[in-house]
């Protein structure tokens, strides 16, 4: 659970996400690969998706591809929930965010085999902690699971 650890540690060091869901508390984002390498906790991510779950390798795998797209300058993954009181659940995210010049419609259709809740532009509240730079040309598309 070395990677567990990292994770942790560095989502406390730029800003550790709200106590409750209710929380206005800007949430931090980490990569994709340091939130997906060494995790194999279904509950981290679209956990109230129909049984059964696509896996997390699943969604590790349909985001790489988004990111590694010439339009796409970055895809991060916010946390919401450290879920440090068990030993081996991983972080918690509900959210991750596309950088992009493409469209809402080509975005939407990314993310059909990952069946989010909501893709909408922009950010819900705040930029996240941590966010990086979004070029110019370029936008911000929430991906949201509930």
């Amino acid at each position: 659970m070395q990677m567990r650890a990292r994770l942790i540690a560095k989502i406390k060091s730029i800003g550790s996400p709200p106590v409750t869901p209710d929380d206005p508390a800007i949430c931090p984002v980490v990569s994709l690969d340091e939130f997906f390498q060494g995790n194999h906790d279904e509950s981290s991510i679209g956990c109230n998706l129909a049984d059964p779950h696509l896996g997390v390798g699943a969604f590790y795998e349909v985001l790489k591809a988004v990111r590694d797209r010439h339009d796409v300058g970055d895809v991060v993954v916010e946390i919401t929930d450290l879920n440090e009181d068990s030993k081996d659940a991983w972080p918690f995210s509900d959210r991750v965010y596309i950088i992009t010049s493409a469209s809402q419609g080509e975005v939407d259709s990314w993310m059909r085999k990952l069946s989010p809740d909501e893709v909408a532009e922009g950010f819900p509240a705040d930029v996240p902690v941590g966010f990086p730079p979004i070029p110019a040309g370029s936008k911000v598309f929430g991906v949201w699971w509930d």
